[in-house]
């Protein structure tokens, strides 16, 4: 049975809030302000986006203990491309369907736009990619609780401040956002190539 992962409109509704809270904190913030966006945003590329989201989850290419798994987990949960098993379970499809008409990421097939800033649905019929993420309770709890989660960091940090929910969520949030939609569209706007190396 097909399970349907979507980047709906709850998840691109996160994803624009980010996007105006930036575009309008940037005229509001201090320097100061903006160089701890900057820092907290290559903090979280590195490691919630590349390392476990990417390379951990999305290929496996390396193992952890499951506390640091749980740590990768919340790491990837924060930077608003949907929960871990969404993410890993259309990453997979990606490879599996790469530069086809079924890839959501393939910029001759979807457009740069609507990759960018509409919704897109696939429904997965293989799990393997990700069924090693659904045996990992406190994964499925994030999964399952993915926007409430969003929802109470960002009323935390509001509430403490509006400059440090635009600094701490807004910026870092739509530049990882940017770079992994840069990535996927760029990298394969050619297609695929062989080098000689």
């Amino acid at each position: 049975m097909p399970i349907k992962m979507s980047l709906g409109l709850k998840t691109r509704i996160l994803q624009y809030i980010c996007f105006f809270g930036t575009v309008s904190g940037i005229w509001i913030a201090s320097p100061g302000g903006l160089w701890c966006s900057f820092f907290l945003y290559l903090f979280l590329q590195t490691f919630a986006s590349n390392i476990a989201l990417h390379r951990y989850f999305g290929h496996r290419a390396f193992t952890v203990s499951r506390p640091v798994e749980n740590v990768f987990a919340v790491l990837a949960t924060m930077i608003g491309v949907g929960s871990v098993v969404a993410w890993t379970a259309q990453h997979g499809h990606h490879h599996e369907n790469s530069d086809t008409r079924h890839d959501v990421h393939s910029p001759h097939f979807q457009g740069a736009f609507r990759i960018l800033f509409l919704l897109w649905n696939l429904n997965i019929i293989k799990k393997g990619n990700f069924r090693h993420l659904l045996r990992n309770p406190f994964i499925m709890f994030l999964h399952q609780h993915y926007f409430k989660i969003h929802f109470f960091y960002a009323a935390a940090l509001c509430l403490v401040s509006p400059l440090w929910f635009i600094y701490g969520y807004c910026i870092p949030n739509t530049l990882c956002l940017l770079a992994g939609y840069a990535l996927a569209i760029i990298d394969h706007w050619h297609g695929y190539q062989t080098y000689d190396n």
